[in-house]
């Protein structure tokens, strides 16, 4: 049981990472929510989780894009936050941020 807990404890915990998007710049809210639906999958299957249903929304403020998303497993929903300066190609991911 608390094996349990600590898993969900450290799945649901706050990860920052910045990563290349291989050489493609983020010119568009859709670029940087394609990049967030594929990395934020990429986590998950390192995780061995079963996913299904993407949801996610890209605002763009003074250049700056942000897409909050979403990917439902069978016990919880798993949030995940990208943001990126339109032109970069080292978007910022960021797990379990509401």
């Amino acid at each position: 049981m608390y094996k349990r807990i600590l898993v969900i404890l450290l799945l649901t915990l706050p990860v920052c990472v910045s990563a290349k998007a291989k050489g493609h710049q983020i010119k568009t809210g859709s670029d940087l929510q394609h990049w967030c639906e594929k990395r934020s999958a990429k986590y998950l299957k390192a995780k061995k989780l079963q996913f299904y249903n993407w949801t996610a929304s890209t605002v763009n403020t003074n250049n700056v894009y942000e897409t909050r998303g979403e990917w439902r497993t069978r016990e919880h929903n798993f949030r995940f936050r990208c943001q990126a300066k339109k032109g970069t190609s080292k978007p910022t991911f960021i797990v379990g941020e509401e």
